[in-house]
């Protein structure tokens, strides 16, 4: 049984959600832990019959880790879920039988084949990286980290405690959503990680973390297996930046990026993500006294800079 795990509130739920969905249909038997970062998730989440799902409370980490407590007036909402990222993977690890090894998913992943020859290759490591393989448009990028913390996973051995530990310890130390002496977020602490620890591996499948800033350079095709990511297979991509303005306006989160909305990407990749978030929104609003918004932006809408680049009904 293969353990993950995420976190979110209740801004990025029908996000979070259409992650477990994809989860366990192309990894049947996951289990996908959820750190609830406010008590509406949590509240939701654990009136919802979902096998494989555990609910995390946040005050069951912060008493684990006292000090999360203590920094978190100092940070933002989206600065705090930085910093909870290492503490949630140290709780598991170290506190959860059975959690190792443990994968970290950002909440906007989406699955679209099954994990399999990821998971294999994680294997090779204690530490598992994945590079945000940047095309040579965007090496101006790499300032904000060169790999993406939307899927690391941890052994539980020497060298992965040893890794999670010092990780968990400078996010509590720093962590802020800003570039200051050489670090950004809980991002650009793993640059060295493959120097500075033993027994780390850096994800090769190029069909793993598929994103905005790189889909130009994978482009996605129909194959004879199912979808493609330029040679690879297509296992997940990451919906950053996809944000709904209106309920008819939505913004990919491509034109930040320079990347072209092409009709494949549009009709394998975006529709069916959009399909299964405003099924879970029509699912839950119907069953759910009192559902959170849901479905905005970490960061907060910035409408105006949002409807400038959003391309009106570019998905219907």
């Amino acid at each position: 049984m293969r353990q993950f795990c995420t976190a979110f509130d209740s801004n990025d739920l029908f996000k979070g959600l259409a992650l477990y969905h994809s989860l366990t249909r192309h990894a049947p038997g996951s289990v996908l832990w959820v750190l609830c970062l406010d008590r509406a998730t949590e509240r939701v989440l654990g009136g919802l019959p979902l096998p494989g799902l555990r609910v995390l409370p946040l005050a069951e980490l912060e008493q684990a880790e006292p000090r999360l407590r203590a920094v978190k007036p100092d940070r933002s909402r989206i600065e705090y879920r930085f910093t909870c990222t290492p503490a949630l993977l140290w709780h598991l690890l170290t506190r959860v039988p059975g959690a190792a090894p443990i994968t970290y998913l950002d909440a906007d992943v989406y699955f679209f084949a099954n994990p399999a020859q990821v998971l294999e290759e994680s294997g090779a490591g204690s530490i598992t990286l994945m590079p945000r393989r940047f095309p040579a448009t965007h090496r101006h990028l790499k300032q904000y980290g060169i790999y993406n913390v939307s899927w690391l996973t941890f052994m539980d051995d020497r060298a992965g405690r040893e890794c999670l530990a010092w990780w968990r310890n400078r996010c509590i130390e720093w962590c802020y959503d800003r570039l200051e002496d050489g670090k950004f977020a809980d991002q650009k602490y793993l640059d060295d990680w493959p120097t500075r620890f033993e027994n780390v591996h850096v994800l090769t499948h190029e069909g793993a973390g598929v994103a905005p800033w790189n889909v130009a350079a994978h482009p996605v095709t129909h194959g004879a297996g199912g979808l493609r990511a330029g040679k690879a297979p297509l296992v997940f991509y990451q919906f950053r930046g996809f944000e709904r303005i209106t309920r008819w306006l939505y913004d990919p989160g491509l034109a930040r990026y320079g990347a072209e909305m092409t009709p494949m990407l549009k009709d394998a990749v975006y529709l069916p993500y959009l399909a299964e978030l405003r099924g879970i929104e029509h699912d839950l609003r119907r069953d759910v006294p009192k559902l959170p918004r849901g479905w905005v932006s970490a960061r907060g809408p910035d409408l105006g800079g949002l409807i400038r680049q959003a391309i009106r009904r570019e998905l219907l």
